[in-house]
């Protein structure tokens, strides 16, 4: 039993300190992938409870009904003036299942709603209400995933009502580019009924095809609604996973649904509201998980030595500091093109979260600058004033006496020795260092 808890203590230890200190050059191949995922899924895990992401899925929740009606009426608007309104029906009824008087009473209220947008005073009132629904519920799943993506600015106004409503145009196309999908399967599984190898393979494609547009759903949220760059391949891979888990999960509601209905004599029409309430918040669970996962596929390499670099000591840090400035500096005397953090990490074998830190420090002090990187959207890391005066001495007073100072404590007649002997230590090192430039290093 002993030797059992001190194995979980030591995976434990493991996946959470000694796997992020082993990088991408330390171990390849299989074994590097499979540390890889293992980093992505427990960065995943631990950021989904550290955001409270269940919390962020509640207020969407409430978002998606308030705004459920405004967005089906817009939907089926498209729909009908493309004569798609029938696949969109038909598509909803498939798909929720066995509360067909519920989905009467909204397609009623839709009905009603399309119906007084057509004319007279509340033509106005109603298109404006529909397109704040519209724009309210889309601005809070972009504001979830920017603070998944780490707090990315969100769009302007006018890109959010270009890419949301582009965005909502496609529905009706994909529901019907799926229903005509179905029924081409159909037609070939009736036609080659008798057939032992088609038909089979036409009925596993049949059933296969809502895993599909839910992966091609999925993916596209992840790309399209983070204000960022999201690499396909992050954003495919949490699209499947979490398209997939969305399946399973409909299939078990639409048990529910069933079994619900055994309490329909106690609570009538009102038994379909706690569970319509709980699928849509476990969905959104299941979609901002998705969204930690692509991040979390993205951006492993960000958290490696995390816990080490929170405690890096002050020599390391300094030695770590006259690097980095001496790689930019050499760089820009030989006009080589500017280096990313990226870039430098990955050239010069250095953790990204290390670079990161020292890099921004360097900019806040005035050693570096930013600038245009070798590819669009990159931001590359130059000198900010003259190499001839960046010595060893300046760049460490730089950053030793950056930050406020005004405790007041140094006035204390007690404590003024100290401050003294300490300014003159610091002071006698600058001499001694003053000469020594790192581009000459």
């Amino acid at each position: 039993m002993k030797k059992i808890i001190g194995y979980i203590f030591e995976f434990i230890r493991f996946v959470t300190i000694d796997i992020w200190r082993i990088t991408e050059h330390d171990e390849t191949g299989r074994r590097g992938i499979v540390y890889y995922i293992l980093k992505t899924v427990v960065l995943t895990v631990q950021r989904f409870f550290k955001g409270r992401l269940a919390v962020k899925a509640s207020a969407l929740t409430y978002y998606s009904v308030f705004a459920m009606i405004p967005l089906l009426a817009f939907i089926f608007g498209i729909a009908r003036g493309f004569g798609m309104d029938s696949h969109i029906a038909d598509f909803l009824i498939k798909e929720i299942g066995t509360q067909g008087d519920s989905l009467k009473v909204v397609f009623g209220m839709i009905e009603s709603y399309l119906e007084h947008t057509k004319g007279g005073a509340f033509i106005s009132i109603g298109i404006v209400f529909l397109l704040w629904s519209v724009m309210k519920v889309f601005t809070q799943i972009e504001n979830s995933f920017n603070e998944i993506w780490q707090g990315e600015k969100p769009r302007s106004v006018v890109r959010k009502f270009t890419d949301y409503f582009s965005l909502l145009f496609l529905v009706p196309f994909l529901i019907a580019i799926s229903s005509a999908i179905s029924f081409y399967f159909k037609y070939l599984g009736a036609a080659f009924n008798d057939n032992f190898i088609i038909s089979p393979t036409v009925s596993t494609m049949l059933s296969f095809q809502p895993y599909l547009i839910t992966w091609l759903i999925f993916t596209m949220l992840y790309l399209i609604i983070p204000n960022t760059k999201v690499k396909f391949k992050n954003a495919f891979c949490a699209g499947v996973l979490a398209g997939t888990a969305f399946q399973v999960f409909k299939q078990i509601y639409v048990y529910g649904q069933t079994w619900a209905t055994n309490y329909n004599a106690v609570y009538g029409s009102l038994a379909a509201i706690p569970l319509l309430l709980l699928f849509i918040q476990i969905t959104w669970i299941i979609v901002l998980f998705g969204a930690e996962l692509s991040f979390a596929g993205q951006s492993v390499r960000n958290y490696e030595f995390e816990s080490d670099v929170k405690l890096i000591s002050q020599r390391y840090y300094e030695f770590v500091a006259v690097a980095i400035a001496k790689i930019v500096i050499k760089r820009f005397e030989k006009g080589e093109q500017p280096l990313s953090l990226n870039q430098i990490s990955s050239q010069y074998k250095m953790p990204i979260s290390l670079v990161s830190v020292i890099v921004d420090d360097l900019c806040k002090v005035g050693i570096l600058n930013e600038t245009f990187g070798s590819t669009y959207g990159d931001i590359a890391y130059q000198p900010a004033i003259d190499v001839n005066v960046i010595s060893v001495a300046f760049l460490l007073e730089r950053v030793n006496h950056y930050g406020s100072e005004n405790f007041k404590i140094e006035e204390r007649e007690e404590f003024a020795h100290i401050w003294e002997y300490l300014n003159r230590s610091h002071e006698l090192e600058r001499k001694e260092n003053s000469e020594i430039l790192i581009k000459d290093m």
